[in-house]
């Protein structure tokens, strides 16, 4: 199978100098793999939706490809009502020699957010455009949803988006403007 790589773009409202990247797996149980994770600013004005986004900055995030040794700094988020595991996974790669397969094996399709994989002290600038990009793969067809947001109360969220996930490695493109300020 191949890789499709997945994106999103958003323009935070307000500053924020510890947001938090959520992926929420919790929806089925079965393995995703995720792999060439960024964070990074994007060319100014108004997002729509592309097959590609124009990054200008440097990725915000550590070890997106998961090819450092081990997961760190990212790190599994689990509620009452999911269950998982996440592990480097070196057999398949979008990006560079690894990726993290995330086992589920407790879903709450209500609530995906059951069982997150995620990566915190990420600094916005507020109204800069940024661009959310993955490589992604599960056992069976499956959504996902992805979220920028505060990493404590309120937990505003900057911006969010589902995806389908299919069986061959795919990328996606999603553009947005939040709604949502840092209150």
């Amino acid at each position: 199978t191949s890789w499709t790589q997945y994106s999103f773009s958003f323009t935070p409202t307000v500053g924020d100098t510890d947001a938090v990247l959520h992926f929420n797996l919790a929806a089925t149980t079965d393995s995703v793999w995720l792999d060439g994770v960024s964070v990074s600013a994007t060319s100014s004005g108004t997002p729509t939706p592309t097959p590609t986004s124009t990054s200008t900055g440097t990725n915000l995030l550590t070890n997106g490809s998961f090819d450092s040794s081990g997961l760190s700094p990212w790190y599994t988020i689990t509620h009452s009502g999911g269950s998982g595991s996440v592990a480097q996974d070196c057999t398949t790669s979008g990006d560079g020699g690894c990726s993290a397969e995330a086992t589920i094996t407790q879903a709450n399709n209500s609530n995906d957010w059951y069982f997150q994989f995620s990566q915190a002290n990420l600094a916005l600038s507020a109204n800069q455009a940024y661009t959310v990009n993955f490589w992604a793969k599960a056992a069976a067809s499956r959504p996902i949803s992805v979220g920028m947001q505060q990493v404590n109360s309120p937990w505003s969220v900057y911006g969010q988006q589902g995806f389908i996930l299919t069986t061959s490695w795919t990328q996606y493109s999603f553009s947005f403007t939040p709604t949502v300020g840092d209150t």
